[in-house]
């Protein structure tokens, strides 16, 4: 071996050891800072939970059904395989009563289990929409049931400004993806993209 090669060899591995090493130490001040963090599950393993993110070639699919005034969130993938979806997602959400569209992570969706939302729409009110993740800050998309997704496209139809265009735009990309992946109609797709042609002006739904 040549000293060329050595020195090529030891670079690489003290280049991969400091890595390795700046890697752990990020962890360990981020499982320090989370603890005066309310937005944070004090339960939530940071190594376990970033290396999801980070080793997936998949990102999940959250799922909302309204009931009786609350909301169930469950995780599923995008994909039809064996691997069951075990993501640790972080929640916001809004509705038409607040319509609070910068809301922040207030709630998480843990591994594999469900998260209620407990008075989370007018349960009296047949408009009455929710809306999870409506700024697209967490990577992840959102598919509601039937119910919810008819009282966003009556919204988007009367007055379509009520949401931010970001919160559009993201409506329009799910719905055309969940429909691409057999998770949802072609038929709700095609109703919501109905208020595109009279209504919107802004580029940026548009562009999606």
């Amino acid at each position: 071996m040549s000293r060329q090669d050595f020195f090529i060899i030891y670079l690489n591995k003290s280049l991969i050891s400091r890595r390795d090493q700046e890697y752990a130490d990020f962890l360990e001040c981020f499982n320090f800072t989370k603890l005066d963090c309310s937005h944070v599950p004090r339960s939530l393993n940071v190594s376990s939970f970033i290396q999801k993110w980070i080793s997936s070639e998949k990102y999940p699919v959250v799922v909302v059904q309204r009931i009786n005034g609350s909301i169930i969130l469950h995780q599923t993938s995008y994909t039809d395989d064996l691997e069951k979806p075990a993501w640790n997602i972080p929640i916001s959400f809004t509705n038409s009563t607040a319509q609070n569209f910068s809301a922040e992570f207030d709630y998480w969706l843990l591994d594999d289990n469900f998260t209620v939302i407990h008075n989370a729409y007018a349960e009296d009110d047949p408009d009455s929409w929710v809306l999870v993740n409506a700024m697209g800050k967490g990577y992840y998309r959102v598919n509601y049931d039937l119910d919810n997704w008819m009282a966003i496209i009556k919204q988007l139809k009367t007055n379509h400004e009520v949401f931010p265009y970001t919160t559009r735009a993201i409506l329009i990309d799910d719905v055309l993806n969940l429909a691409r992946m057999n998770m949802l109609n072609y038929s709700i797709a095609f109703d919501l993209l109905s208020y595109l042609m009279d209504k919107e002006v802004t580029l940026h739904p548009w562009l999606r």
